[in-house]
């Protein structure tokens, strides 16, 4: 039995090859264009479930809940488990808001939508009631920290600010650094 070689040059093997790639990565290319959406960024889902959770708040931007966020997860002293938890949590949901549209339904959809994203998946009851915690500290934080602007959470809730006030030597930030150079008592008896 006699083959038969064809001879074939380097040139014609490479464009052979990248022929072959193009064809194969086809579906790719054209299944991206077609979904026509971009991902959505953690302050849109947030914003979103915000006004889903509680409908007639002020705004997730006016009482500066993203920056509260950012600024608890940064925090050394804040729980590391909570931190994790809440960072899990937030990418979860995003996928779940970009896949059902949740930040473009009506209100009535949201709700049902994240009742049973709730009902589906396990932690997420201890996600949101972490997140909730989290808008409801926002709202209720001084003014001073450069969130809850304007008192706007305080107004909303017809909340009276207690005295003392934050200032500066005795706001959040001093204290923790106090804590850091050991000037805290610890227990009674370093009193």
């Amino acid at each position: 039995m006699k083959t038969h070689r064809i001879p074939i040059t380097r040139r014609k093997f490479l464009k052979g090859m990248l022929a072959t790639g193009l064809f194969w990565s086809m579906p790719g290319i054209f299944g991206c264009c077609q979904r026509n959406h971009r991902s959505l960024s953690s302050t849109e889902v947030l914003a979103s479930l915000a006004d889903t959770l509680f409908p007639g708040f002020p705004g997730i931007a006016q009482i500066r809940f993203m920056y509260y966020y950012r600024w608890t997860m940064r925090d050394p002293v804040f729980d590391a488990d909570i931190k994790e938890m809440l960072r899990l949590g937030l990418a979860h949901f995003r996928r779940f808001a970009n896949e059902n549209n949740f930040t473009r339904q009506s209100q009535e959809k949201r709700e049902k939508l994240l009742r049973q994203y709730i009902s589906h998946h396990p932690g997420a009851q201890d996600w949101l009631g972490h997140l909730l915690r989290l808008i409801w500290e926002s709202a209720l934080l001084d003014p001073y920290y450069h969130i809850n602007t304007g008192g706007v959470g305080w107004r909303w809730l017809g909340h009276k600010p207690g005295h003392p006030r934050p200032s500066a030597g005795a706001a959040y930030e001093d204290l923790i650094s106090m804590k850091s150079h050991s000037e805290f008592i610890s227990s009674p008896e370093d009193l």
